[in-house]
């Protein structure tokens, strides 16, 4: 029985009952208790030691046993009183437990059977007198003559209602009939005509006036002793008990069971009991309009059929092991309501007791968490669907106890620092996966965030745990500050933004490349504008017919023809790019052996080389190597290449040419004794405007399409081109890839 219900119980019950908190503090009285220990002013709240100071201390020990869970009794107790007065007690108290199963206090029934203890002790002398036993008794004898009308009664039956024997005369069986209540005598002597009449058992209950004008409930009970000769009885004798306080205690019952009755209809919740057998013999109104279904449709497991299918072997489990074991339960389950529609029910039950510890069954109540379990559930798929963004995302969650320098991580955070999951870190930790040159900077602004700023918001490079993989992480968060202005929480997200870091250098590189082919191609602009602009005044200048003057326009006009053509092939390189990468070229291939294609690359470049002094040799292959491609396209390929070779190569150096077959391929080298590559261009080369440093300059003779432009019509080709160095200083090699002709 829970709290409430105990005090409510308490309040009600007519024995001497008392309940108490755990620091022995009065919760609940019985009027009984009251009036058997009276104190000056109320109870309620005040300490049962204070009020009883002469409490002895072996009483204070059964009450310390009790708050500690053990239920103790004592049939007959003697008790001395500060004033020397003897009292025996009959006592006997036990724990009660709060809704949680811990212990709230004691309940004490106590009854003082001081009374019964004189009376025993008057029987024993009275038997050593030899007076009759009955006079002890708390029972009022009688002895009808019912022939003369006649009765004795004793002096007890008397004393019981208040009169003396002498009230009684000369006509006990009138008086008797004047005493008896108005609404119980028709009722009552009709009982008695029925019992003579049949000469069997008589037992009957009424209430008689007593001397003060109350009335007192009489149990009377008696027997025909003896008949006349014809049968009819003559003689009956037996006894009244006064059965008042069962009465109202009777009466209190009722009462407490009606109060019971409409407190639990009224309520909220679905109220339940069971018997001693499992079965419920109770629900509450309640739980009766919850279901739509009638009483009579509920008792036994009649519950059973609103239970959810899914649910109920469960259920039913968890209820059948509580009930064998006598311990409170808490289950979930659904309950069909009268609309058809299941509702989740959280129902608690405990087991039920007499005060003399017999099982009674158990009481429950049930609440609709319906809408607590949807919103359950709603938070658990929004959190799985956190979850999921932040997993998909790769987004590391953060949060910082700074008072115990303990942090939550997530999985995705311990995977990005490649950190094993679970492991304990602080922010000491976190400082050392940062980047030695940034780490400064890092605790910096955690400092300023922590000081007052509020807000994180940097970039920087982490080591990873695991491979020692340096990677760009993007961190945000806020601080948050107790009331004093003091932090105590930081939280906030983080993500890897290494490849966004790549695009950034990626940008920043081809905005280089942009401005050094910018500068390049003013330069080569530059070179042949200025050569045609000095020979266009020279002409004019050379009016002269002779020979001379005449040699000297040629060789002017040869100097702006090349130059112009210089330009051209700027121009067409450019548009030739473009071309590729919006794949608006067209190849016109036929059947060609590469080696023609080679000879005809060096026959164009044959003037440069020359002009430079270098040595140029060219190795083909026995047999021939034919692919299918644009004959056109191809010379202008190795013709890039070869010129490329002459001016990355000071002077008189070496340019070697050779091809080979491969096994579904042909493999052509062009290799240079130059200036050599760095190994950090060779990724690059190919680029777009990508201009290779030889030293402390940049190459002359070009504005860093040409490799650009080979790359593309060679991939157009089906095939691949690949750039080899050793460093600076150590020469070139580009190596092509053509499919063979099937």
């Amino acid at each position: 029985m829970k709290g409430a219900d105990l005090r409510l119980f308490i309040e009600q019950t007519p024995i001497a009952a008392a309940m108490f908190d755990r620091e022995m503090r009065y919760l609940a009285m019985s009027p009984r208790w009251l009036s058997e220990y009276p104190v000056d002013g109320p109870m309620l709240g005040l300490s049962h030691y204070e009020l009883f100071p002469e409490i002895p201390e072996r009483w204070k020990e059964a009450h310390r046993r009790g708050l500690a869970g053990e239920t103790l009794s004592a049939a007959e107790d003697c008790f001395v009183r500060a004033d020397g007065g003897v009292v025996w007690m009959s006592w006997q108290l036990r724990p009660w437990f709060e809704a949680d199963g811990t212990i709230g206090g004691i309940v004490i029934f106590a009854e003082d059977v001081t009374p019964r203890k004189r009376a025993e002790e008057a029987l024993r002398l009275s038997e050593e007198r030899h007076r009759y036993a009955m006079q002890a008794t708390r029972e009022g004898l009688w002895d009808w003559n019912i022939k003369t009308g006649e009765a004795f009664i004793s002096p007890y039956y008397c004393a019981m209602l208040g009169y003396e024997e002498s009230d009684f005369a000369p006509d006990v069986v009138r008086h008797w009939m004047e005493l008896l209540h108005p609404d119980d005598r028709d009722a009552t002597l009709a009982r008695v005509d029925e019992w003579l009449s049949e000469s069997g058992a008589y037992s009957c209950e009424f209430r008689l006036r007593t001397k003060d004008g109350k009335y007192r409930w009489i149990l009377s009970r008696g027997e025909v002793v003896e008949r006349d000769e014809a049968g009819a009885p003559s003689r009956a004798v037996g006894a009244h008990v006064d059965i008042t306080e069962r009465k109202q205690a009777e009466a209190a019952l009722i009462e407490s069971e009606h109060r019971f009755q409409q407190i639990a209809d009224h309520t909220p919740a679905l109220i339940w009991m069971s018997g001693a057998e499992k079965g419920c013999t109770y629900f509450n109104r309640t739980w009766l309009n919850f279901t739509g279904r009638a009483l009579e449709q509920q008792l036994g497991d009649g519950w059973t059929a609103c239970v959810h299918p899914n649910d109920l072997d469960r259920c039913l489990e968890t209820y059948g092991s509580a009930f064998d074991a006598r311990k409170p339960f808490e289950m979930e389950y659904r309950l069909r309501r009268h609309d058809g529609e299941y509702r989740w029910i959280r129902d608690i039950g405990v087991p039920r007791f007499t005060p003399e510890g017999e099982f009674l069954g158990y009481i429950g109540s049930g609440v609709d968490v319906t809408e607590r379990r949807n919103a359950e559930e709603a938070l658990r798929k929004s959190e799985e669907r956190l979850s999921l963004a932040q997993s998909s995302a790769h987004i590391g969650i953060w949060d910082w106890d700074l008072g115990a320098n303990e942090t939550f991580l997530n999985n995705e955070y311990y995977d990005l620092y490649g950190l094993p999951r679970g492991a304990s870190l602080t922010y000491d930790d976190f400082l050392s996966r940062v980047h030695p040159e940034d780490r400064q900077r890092v605790d910096s602004e955690m400092q300023a965030a922590l000081s007052g700023g509020g807000r994180l918001d940097f970039q920087c490079r982490i080591v990873r745990a695991d491979d020692c993989e340096t990677r760009w992480i993007a961190s945000k968060g806020i601080v948050f500050f107790d009331a004093d202005g003091h932090p105590f929480r930081a939280m906030g997200a983080v993500y890897d933004i290494t490849e966004l870091k790549k695009i950034e250098e990626e940008l920043l590189s081809v905005d280089r490349r942009k401005d050094e082919f910018l500068a390049t191609l003013a330069h080569e602009l530059r070179n042949p504008l200025g050569a045609i602009s000095n020979s266009v005044n020279l002409l004019n200048i050379l009016t002269s017919e002779t020979s001379a003057a005449e040699e000297k326009k040629r060789a002017s006009l040869a100097r702006i023809e090349r130059q112009v053509n210089h330009l051209k092939r700027i121009v067409d390189d450019l548009l030739e790019i473009t071309r590729i990468k919006h794949g608006k070229i067209e190849l016109k291939k036929e059947r060609v052996e590469l080696g023609e294609i080679l000879s005809q690359a060096v026959d164009l470049c044959q003037p440069l080389v020359q002009e430079n002094g270098h040595q140029l040799t060219m190795e083909l292959p026995s047999r021939p190597l034919e692919i299918d491609g644009d004959p056109v396209r191809l010379v202008q390929v190795f013709g890039n290449l070869i010129n490329n070779a002459v001016k990355f190569t000071d002077a008189g150096g070496r340019i070697d040419i050779a091809a080979t077959h491969g096994e579904k391929e042909a493999i052509v080298s062009v290799r240079d004794n130059g200036a050599g590559l760095p190994p950090e261009t060779l990724g690059s080369i190919f680029d777009m405007f990508a201009q290779v440093k030889t030293g402390s300059r940049i190459a002359s003779g070009g504005i860093g399409v040409g490799l650009a432009l080979s790359r593309g019509l060679i991939l157009l080709h089906g095939g691949r081109i690949d750039a080899h160095s050793d460093g600076p200083g150590h020469g070139s090699e580009f190596v092509v890839r053509l499919p063979l002709a099937k």
